[in-house]
């Protein structure tokens, strides 16, 4: 359904199906509930004439990596390693099978394969992982933003800036008018020295000011219904 690389400059590469978040590039069919122009008749499932989300040119998606696994010839989920070998998933997240620690119960898995995906990499540690099963579903209830960071940064000493990238954030729509908008703000959570964020509330933004030490950031995403959601990315500044 998709291909991605890694080349030699560690750039991550993909072509091909992003329904269901596959390429990590934040993107999904804007309502997977209902998957508008396809051919699927269960909702939250997948559809194989997919539409949404095609990219029939390679595009350059975020972050520097090691290398990318991916599951089958169909590419529903995909795995990553950052420069420093931590891991990362993406993509439809049927039967636990992206290691982010929680789960539906079967009869929704059957039902709803579709109800976990998650379209941006997320930081994963799969075998120290702590599960939780979530309650039974309610397929009607507004859904929460799907919040993103972008995946850990390791910088030279005499780098002083970065770019933080939460542009792969999401939030799915109940219909085809979008009616649900989102917001972010990105934060210091800590670090040897207080940074300046040229723009908090947009989701790329320049941070400046930096020393060598350990900097976490996190990006909240709070949508109009006043749910939120946040991811944190790692910035670490010295000799690599």
């Amino acid at each position: 359904m998709c291909v991605q690389i890694v080349d030699a400059e560690n750039n991550r590469w993909g072509i091909g199906n992003n329904q269901t978040g596959s390429l990590g590039s934040g993107y999904m069919s804007p309502s997977w509930r209902t998957n508008w122009d396809g051919a699927a008749n269960a909702i939250y499932s997948y559809d194989y004439t997919p539409i949404h989300g095609n990219q029939n040119k390679w595009i350059k998606l975020p972050g520097k990596w090691i290398r990318i696994k991916t599951n089958s010839s169909f590419v529903f989920y995909s795995y990553g390693q950052d420069m420093l070998g931590n891991w990362y998933s993406w993509g439809r997240n049927k039967g636990e099978c992206l290691g982010q620690g929680e789960t539906i119960k079967v009869a929704d898995q059957a039902n709803y394969p579709d109800w976990l995906d998650i379209p941006s990499p997320r930081k994963v540690d799969p075998l120290k992982q702590k599960w939780k099963v979530l309650p039974k579903i309610n397929i009607d209830a507004p859904r929460m933003p799907i919040a993103s960071a972008g995946i850990n940064q390791y910088l030279i000493s005499r780098i002083k800036s970065t770019i933080l990238d939460g542009s792969g954030s999401h939030q799915q729509q109940p219909g085809k008018i979008p009616t649900i908008k989102i917001s972010n703000q990105w934060t210091q959570i800590s670090g040897p020295n207080k940074s300046k964020i040229s723009s908090p509330g947009s989701l790329t933004t320049l941070v400046t000011g930096l020393e060598s030490g350990n900097y976490v950031f996190r990006n909240t995403i709070t949508n109009s219904l006043g749910l939120s959601d946040y991811q944190e990315v790692t910035i670490m500044i010295g000799r690599f």
